[in-house]
């Protein structure tokens, strides 16, 4: 495995920030909730959950469900 995360139960994300056109990593757990990911980007670049909308592959991914639910993978097993 040559990706940054050396834990199977670890993935790396690549966050883009259309508001403030930045983009930032982010390792997560596999099995998180879309709400932890929220609070990341909240703690990385200080966007209050309930400002921002989260969009994977075009469709909107909701606080209530995991992100394994949206088919979200490590961004380094490309």
């Amino acid at each position: 495995m040559d990706g940054s995360t050396n834990n199977e139960s670890l993935m790396t994300l690549h966050i883009t920030v259309l508001a403030t056109k930045t983009t930032f990593s982010c390792v997560i757990k596999r099995d998180a909730s879309v709400d932890k990911l929220n609070q990341i980007i909240n703690e990385k670049e200080d966007i209050l959950c309930n400002k921002k909308t989260l969009i994977y592959c075009s469709q909107k991914i909701d606080e209530d469900h995991l992100l394994s639910e949206y088919g979200i993978e490590d961004s380094n097993s490309e």
